[in-house]
């Protein structure tokens, strides 16, 4: 019996570690690259807009990032793995799951650098459909892939009503212009 755990860690994931850690690392660069370049702080353009009562604070979006990055990556890596690659049937579902990838780095220089939650709820309510579009082509493949969807959709959607939020709190008080870097 021991042999077949061994055997079975050798030949599902032991031999694959090194795909595994490019699918996690490169999902965790897609959040940790864009925040080098954000400033968050009290001061910022950021801390000066209004935000809703159920923002969560600062230091929790690392954590809970983090979390979803990795999990996501695990996600993918296991398509990957059981689907064939990018040739094989996950070719489809890798290619929304880079999408999304996209996305999401590019939703943070939108957001905090262009100072454009308009242009950030165009982008985030895309991630949220290829959340979706993963998690319906993922269960096709490999179902615990598709299961490891669903906290990165509920972080998503929290993020998604914090974006609205913030857009609809500060929409008047900023003349619908995001781009100012004074306040009124």
């Amino acid at each position: 019996r021991n042999m077949g755990v061994v055997s079975y860690l050798r030949t599902n994931i032991l031999v694959y570690w090194w795909q595994l850690l490019i699918f996690v690392i490169s999902a965790n660069l897609c959040g940790i690259i864009p925040a080098f370049f954000v400033d968050v702080g009290p001061q910022s353009w950021y801390g000066r807009l209004s935000k809703p009562s159920f923002t969560p604070p600062n230091n929790v979006f690392i954590p809970v990032w983090t979390y979803v990055y990795c999990s996501i990556g695990l996600g993918a890596f296991l398509v990957w793995r059981d689907g064939g690659g990018f040739t094989g049937k996950a070719g489809l579902s890798l290619r929304i799951y880079i999408l999304n990838l996209i996305l999401n780095t590019i939703w943070t220089p939108i957001f905090f650098n262009g100072r454009s939650p308009e242009g950030a709820i165009v982008v985030i309510v895309m991630m949220v459909a290829t959340v979706v579009a993963c998690f319906l082509f993922f269960w096709k493949i490999n179902r615990l892939s598709a299961l490891i969807q669903l906290p990165y959709l509920l972080w998503l959607s929290i993020a998604t009503a914090l974006t609205i939020s913030v857009y609809d709190m500060n929409s008047i008080a900023l003349g619908h212009s995001f781009m100012s870097t004074t306040t009124t």
